[in-house]
């Protein structure tokens, strides 16, 4: 897993950097959400969980689905096997 990480790092920095990003932003939802309920402020929960919805989770989305993308890239590599295919006979 970690050598998936590095290789996403290196092949796609700026959606890795997205991805991380939307992991501290998820982080820090979070953390709101739970200090609104302790303080029990349903208006501050409810900004919390909106622009969690909005920012944060499509992010996170994107990002993972273009980890998938590179960990398949790189075992697809790793094993040989390229996109090169013989020309399709007409």
């Amino acid at each position: 897993m970690l050598e998936d990480v590095r290789y996403f790092w290196k092949t796609a920095r700026k959606p890795a950097l997205l991805l991380y990003a939307s992991c501290v932003g998820l982080a820090v939802a979070a953390v709101a959400g739970v200090a609104s309920l302790l303080v029990g402020n349903v208006l501050a929960l409810s900004i919390c969980v909106f622009f969690f919805l909005l920012c944060a989770l499509p992010v996170f989305v994107i990002g993972t689905v273009d980890f998938a993308q590179a960990r398949r890239d790189r075992k697809r590599a790793k094993s040989g096997a390229h996109a090169c295919r013989p020309a399709a006979r007409t």
